[in-house]
């Protein structure tokens, strides 16, 4: 008995079934690339957490700070616009926080200390060069401040890039998302009003992948605690309902 098959019909069907292997394969060492990339930008973020303790310690004692920054629920904030900014705070709270963030008016002797104990060095050639005393010391806050400044700005400029590559794709999210989701929300609420001020529009924005990422993150956030929540919920209900039968008088017959 001849078997009946077309030659050009098996053949086809190899090459499909050759483009599929292909593709699965293809996929498969995207997304392990993937995985390593984002196991790359862990190692990343963690090389950030010494600038995130200091940024943390100096704006937290600054005291006039920390009450407007935790004003801000982080539930309701998602344009990162100044707008948004106008619509959460009274102009003269704006006034503190951009005179803050903008026009360096932090505190030099505060700056210099915690610097010093983060192994900071500052260079201070310029102001060693001035012969008036006044004018070397006034030189000296000016380099402070502007030391401070220079490590929120390079801070934002590096937390952009990091997000960058899980906003487009080049690295998986879900790999680190729980180790670094907590520290990631906390300080971009630190920095909204940074990040927001020179956001003039919806569109066109600054540090739009830092904006993309806190939003998918605290969705997944929310989304988790919800679930939470709901699995707590019924373990609840079924431990009353269990109760509810111990403690029940039994029923005569």
């Amino acid at each position: 008995m001849e078997l009946g098959f077309d030659i050009d019909i098996v053949a086809g069907m190899l090459s499909v079934a050759a483009v599929i292997i292909s593709i699965i394969a293809y996929y498969r060492v995207k997304n392990l690339g993937r995985v390593e990339k984002a196991h790359d930008l862990a190692e990343y973020y963690g090389d950030l957490l010494d600038d995130i303790s200091l940024l943390i310690v100096i704006i937290s004692e600054h005291k006039e700070i920390m009450p407007l920054i935790n004003k801000i629920d982080p539930k309701e904030i998602g344009l990162f616009s100044k707008d948004e900014l106008q619509k959460k705070y009274k102009e003269p709270e704006m006034a503190v926080l951009r005179k803050f963030f903008m026009e360096k008016a932090v505190d030099p002797v505060l700056v210099q200390k915690w610097f010093t104990i983060a192994r900071r060095q500052i260079n201070f050639d310029d102001a060693i060069t001035e012969k008036d005393l006044d004018a070397a010391a006034e030189m000296k806050q000016e380099i402070i401040r502007s030391e401070f400044e220079l490590l929120v700005t390079r801070f934002i400029n590096k937390l952009e890039w990091f997000s960058m590559a899980f906003t487009s794709r080049l690295a998986n999210d879900k790999v680190v998302y729980q180790s670094l989701h907590q520290s990631f929300l906390e300080i971009v609420k630190l920095l909204y009003f940074r990040i927001s001020y020179e956001n003039n529009n919806t569109y066109d924005k600054y540090f739009v992948n830092i904006i993309h990422l806190f939003l998918r993150w605290r969705e997944r956030r929310e989304n988790d605690i919800a679930g939470l929540n709901k699995i707590e919920a019924k373990n609840e209900a079924k431990k009353r309902k269990i109760e509810d039968k111990q403690t029940r008088p039994p029923t005569l017959r």
